[in-house]
């Protein structure tokens, strides 16, 4: 199990939701897993979280082990202060304290992982050009779409900044 991949799985919900429980017994309910952060702090931002009766709303942080926490030196950081959740794949040893910790090794289901390893262990260019043939034709068109309006929308942000340190001035 990979950090990125547990990441993977909690952004798209590619586990068992029934059922979920804190370490501590408490029920979870995931209402919404956050925006993915890819910058320093947490793996995901804005998260909604119903722990027991309580509905949460902040930020969540992934591991492969719960050990990891302090492995990377969290207890120290104040980005890592107002966690919400600690969601784990192995809960190997104690959290970060007053935080709930949610462990997810017996709620993913064998073919996620299995896949995963299938497109790792693959020698095409693209692991899944396969499937692209399998995708809806429609599909496939709104999904180009999204990326050139994401490529144009970075490409804008780009120019934005280069203006901005240029004091508006096009010519420097």
């Amino acid at each position: 199990m990979y950090e990125q991949l547990l990441q993977f799985i909690w952004q798209y919900s590619l586990y068992r939701p029934g059922g979920l429980c804190t370490t501590g017994g408490e029920p979870v309910v995931v209402v919404f897993p956050g925006r993915r952060n890819t910058d320093a702090g947490p793996d995901f931002l804005a998260a909604k979280v119903r722990i027991g009766e309580v509905l949460l709303v902040g930020n969540v942080e992934l591991h492969v082990r719960s050990s990891d926490w302090y492995r990377h030196g969290h207890q120290h950081d104040p980005a890592y202060r107002n966690i919400i959740l600690h969601v784990v794949y192995r809960d190997d040893a104690p959290g970060p304290e007053h935080t709930p910790v949610l462990a997810l090794e017996e709620r993913i289901p064998e073919y996620v992982l299995n896949r995963y390893t299938s497109l790792l262990q693959t020698h095409q260019q693209i692991p899944c050009g396969r499937e692209l043939q399998r995708v809806p034709l429609l599909t496939r068109e709104a999904w180009l779409q999204r990326l050139l309006a994401d490529r144009w929308e970075e490409k804008l942000a780009e120019w934005e900044a280069l203006l901005r340190r240029a004091a508006g001035d096009w010519r420097v």
